[in-house]
Parts: C-alpha cells; structure tokens; sequence
C-alpha cells in the first residue's frame, strides 16, 4: 500500500488549527485510506491482542492521545470513543479526556480532486469535532434537565421562555417535541404570551401548534413569530393542519418578509386544491411575487395547466402573459416547450412571442 505523506506547504498550513503543531500530517487518496482504516487493528501494546475493539477505558484513551499524530487507525477510535461518550452519566475523567481530544489538531487528511489540475487536502478523520458536538450534547442534556425540572415545579413562564440560551432552547424544543400532548397543551398559553419572540420562541410555538393542530396559534405565530424562522416552518405547519392549509398560506402571503415563502408553500396543494393554483395564477399578475408564482406553477410540471397558461398568454395583461409564458418556460419539459413555439408562431411578432422564440433559441 503507498501512503502519501507530506510536510504541507505555507499556503495549507492556513487550513490547519493554529492550536499544537502537526508533524508530518498525512494525506491519503480515498482508497488508500479506507484500505488503512480496514486493514489495520486497534494499535496494541506489545502482547496485546490485535483484535480491533474500539478504546474506552480511561487508560485506552490516554495511551492513544500519547501515540504520535497521523495514523488514521487511532484517529478513527478517538472519534469512536468521542460519539460514545454518555451524556447523561459521564464521569470527571471522561469529561476531562473530552476536552483533550476537542483540543487536538487534525492530522490525517485525504486528497479531494476538484479537477485535474487542482487537488485539495481536506480533514478526513476528525475527533475534535466529534468531541465538541458531544460536548454541546452533554450540555443540552443539562439544560433538559433544568428545563424538566422548571416544568414540574410551575417555574416555566413566557420570560424565561424569551431568555433562553442557545443550549437552553434546543433543550427546550427537545421537551416540546416528546412531552404528551396533554402537557404541551398546558403549556400552549405560555408560548403564545411569550410572542412575537426569537427564533427559539418561534420554534417552541411551531411545535406546540404543529403537534396540537391549532389554527389559532399558527395564525398568530405567522403574524407575529421570528419572520425567518416562521418561513421555514411554513410548510410543517401547513402540513400538519391539511384542513386550514389555505387559510393560513392566505394569511402568511399578507406578511411581506414571509410572502415569497408562502408562494412556495402552495406548491404540494396544487394537484389536490383548486383554489391553491387559481391564488397562483392570479399571483401571476403581482409585482413582486409574479416571478414566484411561475416557478412554483412550472415545478408541477402539471399539462393540464398548460391550456390555462396560453389562454393568459393571449389575453391577459401585459405583465401576466409574461408570467405564463415564463411558467412554461421553467417547466421546461417537452409539452410546454411545445405550446410556447405554438404561441411563437401563431401570434406573430408581437413582444413577448419575440422574447419566447429568444428564450427557445438559447
């Protein structure tokens, strides 16, 4: 087997942590790194069997931080033994090795061809991250915990909610998502008082209306939640309240930081809701969302809308048969492409039958 090992250039040493110095970091092709990764046993004391274990003794752990940096094999365990890691009953000694080994600096990487007069050397194995999402893992689960604890003692309210930590919030949507619904319904109140709120709020009261199924809080989170967050939890919460679907995307396109989300959102009502595609192709006709409402139409790929599309073509204002004409033209599929050389031919030269036979011929 060939390993590639090298002393990396100035340029690359940019790419590396600036913590500890790496000696001689390696760079494997893919293949050659897999074939060392499945060839080589655990790395063993003399006597030691060479069956491959995966380290988790606190002793395992620092003999491997002790061997020198670059072999793949005890890269790959460190990584291991970082995702085992309990959570919730972690001694001193593992928190501590956790902490040496999101410190430590990678050293094995594998070559990735963008093209081939460029090759790029990027991190292949990395127990540091491992280590530090574990790490955040533990302290999510303390804060579930607390946030457990607040719960049952009735120390929960809508400004606490407002000043959770980032940790602390995704503790708490954790909790949201699996309390039973007869809790989460207690707790409905709070959300909404906590409102207009941060992401974190937004999220806590995307959870509660999308799992009680309530039009009530939706609308008010569409109206006042985070308006990023409110977008892309649009279509989760429409899927979950099938039945009020339209009612809350109508109410979500009168919001203008949401409203191009909105559009979007209509897209998995189209084949089953009338009313869906007659509010997008009237949507044909908005300044703003016109262009939007095209590329939602033109993703069904839907036929039977392509008769609907050359009638606005023709006697629609101006700026909607515009808008027709582009919902064909990014369907893109052989029946639209024909119905706008059909359109091209028949009306002449006027505009937009100009532009069409532009578009076609690029």
């Amino acid at each position: 087997m060939r390993v590639s090992i090298l002393v990396l250039p100035a340029a690359f040493s940019l790419l590396l942590p600036a913590a500890a110095a790496i000696a001689a970091p390696q760079v494997f092709t893919a293949d050659e790194l897999a074939e060392r990764l499945a060839d080589a046993p655990y790395p063993a004391q003399a006597g030691d069997s060479a069956a491959k274990t995966t380290p988790g003794t606190p002793a395992e752990i620092r003999r491997l931080l002790a061997l020198p940096d670059g072999d793949p094999v005890v890269e790959q365990h460190l990584r291991q033994w970082a995702l085992s890691v309990p959570e919730e009953t972690l001694s001193p000694e593992q928190e501590t090795l956790l902490a040496e080994v999101a410190a430590r600096s990678s050293s094995v990487f594998v070559w990735r061809d963008e093209d081939v007069h460029r090759r790029q050397p990027v991190v292949a194995i990395n127990p540091a991250a491992a280590a530090r999402w574990k790490q955040e893992r533990i302290r999510v689960a303390a804060a579930k915990r607390d946030f457990i604890a607040r719960l049952n003692n009735g120390d929960l309210n809508a400004t606490n909610l407002r000043s959770l930590t980032a940790t602390a919030g995704t503790a708490a949507k954790e909790v949201f998502r699996t309390v039973p619904a007869s809790e989460l319904a207690a707790l409905r109140a709070i959300v909404e008082a906590a409102l207009p709120g941060d992401p974190v709020v937004t999220r806590l009261a995307a959870i509660t209306a999308a799992r009680l199924r309530d039009p009530a809080l939706t609308l008010t989170l569409i109206r006042d939640g985070h308006a990023g967050t409110v977008g892309d939890v649009l279509p989760e919460l429409v899927a979950a309240q099938p039945e009020h679907a339209l009612q809350l995307l109508d109410a979500a396109l009168e919001r203008p930081e949401i409203s191009i989300r909105a559009v979007a959102a209509y897209g998995p009502l189209l084949n089953q809701e009338p009313a869906a595609r007659a509010k997008l192709l009237a949507l044909l006709d908005d300044a703003i969302l016109g262009p939007n409402a095209a590329a939602t139409l033109a993703r069904q790929h839907d036929p039977a809308l392509q008769a609907t599309l050359l009638e606005i073509m023709q006697s629609g204002s101006p700026r909607k048969a515009r808008r027709a004409a582009l919902t064909l033209y990014l369907d893109g599929d052989a029946g639209a492409r024909a119905a706008l050389r059909r359109y091209a031919t028949e009306a002449g030269d006027n505009a937009l039958a100009t532009d069409i036979r532009q578009w076609l011929d690029h």
